[in-house]
Parts: structure tokens; C-alpha cells; sequence
């Protein structure tokens, strides 16, 4: 009966996190940083939207708007907008914002987007590092530098360290859809195929909440 059961619940996670992939392609939930309200990032999403609509070729818009979506808890669509990005790009954004990060040393939005750069040309040591310099130089609270942290050490197969990353986040936003399903994987990948399913289908339904939200942001950003 154990038997029957584990494999019930590792049948029914493999589907939810079918479901949640095919829905978030990777981590929904993202907090505000550096004090920015969530109407100004709604506006700042919008304007680079509409910058993306009358110049669709521009990388750096593409760039600019999928972190913005990420900021904001929709990687989905940040994940279309980096279609058509080429993996080269990131030294483009480095390029950028390494200066800039010089310039001003305490920001965090920098940071962030130095850490997504490095992640994307292979560089998780540096990805992870950047990261990390947000919770030490930053905001020791910023759950979603420890969400992304979290989700390069998932990738290397470091569940515990996923799982104290993903307590430390929940502890302040308990309805970080992504944290969630990141603190399911790890909790699936240990064994654990109940309590991952049961983490899957709470990040399932905050998602959902938090996509509603956004919407009547922008509403209210357009107004």
C-alpha cells in the first residue's frame, strides 16, 4: 500500500508540474526591488511594452521588458520576450550594466540584471554570486534573489540548500507562487512526492491570484 501510494503521488506531482511548466515555463512570483512601488514597476512593464511593439528588432527592449515580467512574477512572458535573444547578448548587457553598477554600487535592479546576463551565458558560479551580493549588500529579505539563487542550486541538485533558500523567502512573502513550486521540485527530487504536490498545487493557485493582480495594475497604470 506505501508502494501504490508513493507512486500515486509521484504520477500526480509529474502532472501538476507538467501543468505549472506549461503555464510558468519557469519561476512566477517575483517581488519588488530597490523600494520601486508595484504601480511603477506596472508602468515601467508598460512602457517598455509599448517600446517593444514600435521597435520589435531591438534586443535591448527585449532584455529590459523580460526582466521586468521577471521582477514582477511573470516568466512566462518574460521567457517570450527573450526568444529572440542570442545567447551573446548577455556580454551586450554587461557591457552596460557593469559601469552603470559602478556608478551606483547599492542598486539592486543592476544587480539583477548582471545576475540573469551571467545566467545566460553559462555563468552560473558569477549568477549565483550576483545574487548573493543582493542579499548581503542589498536586502537580506529579497525573495526573489534567493528564489533565483534557489533555482541554480535545483539545477546542480543541492535540494537542502534549495529548501532552506526557499523557508528563508516564504518566511517573508508566503505567497510566492515560485518560491512554492521551487520548494515542490526540490521536496519531489528528495523523494518527498506528496509534500511537493501539495507545495505545486498552492504555487497553482497563487499564480493565479498574482497574474489577476498584475492585470488590474496595469489597468490602473494606463489610467
Amino acid at each position: 500500500r506505501t508502494g501504490v501510494k508513493k507512486n500515486m503521488a509521484a504520477r500526480l506531482i509529474h502532472f501538476i508540474g507538467i501543468i505549472f511548466t506549461l503555464c510558468c515555463a519557469m519561476v512566477p512570483g517575483m517581488a519588488r526591488a530597490d523600494d520601486v512601488s508595484d504601480l511603477d514597476r506596472a508602468r515601467q512593464t508598460i512602457r517598455w511594452a509599448d517600446h517593444v511593439k514600435a521597435w520589435p528588432d531591438d534586443p535591448r527592449g527585449h532584455f529590459e521588458l523580460a526582466m521586468l515580467y521577471a521582477l514582477t512574477g511573470r516568466v512566462e512572458k518574460g521567457l517570450d520576450e527573450l526568444k529572440p535573444l542570442q545567447p551573446s547578448f548577455s556580454v551586450e548587457v554587461l557591457a552596460v550594466y557593469q559601469p552603470l553598477l559602478a556608478q551606483e554600487p547599492d542598486n539592486t535592479d543592476h544587480k539583477f540584471k548582471m545576475a540573469f546576463a551571467h545566467y545566460f551565458a553559462g555563468k552560473t558560479e558569477e549568477s549565483k554570486a550576483m545574487f548573493q551580493r543582493i542579499l548581503d549588500e542589498n536586502d537580506p529579505a529579497h525573495v526573489w534573489a534567493m528564489g533565483y539563487k534557489a533555482l541554480i542550486l535545483g539545477n546542480e541538485g543541492k535540494n537542502d540548500e534549495v529548501l532552506a533558500l526557499c523557508q528563508r523567502a516564504l518566511a517573508v512573502d508566503k505567497e510566492a507562487a515560485g518560491i512554492w513550486f521551487l520548494k515542490g521540485e526540490a521536496q519531489r527530487r528528495k523523494g518527498d512526492g506528496l509534500k511537493g504536490a501539495a507545495d505545486m498545487i498552492k504555487a497553482l493557485r497563487l499564480r493565479t491570484m498574482d497574474e489577476f493582480r498584475w492585470k488590474q495594475l496595469e489597468r490602473d497604470a494606463r489610467e
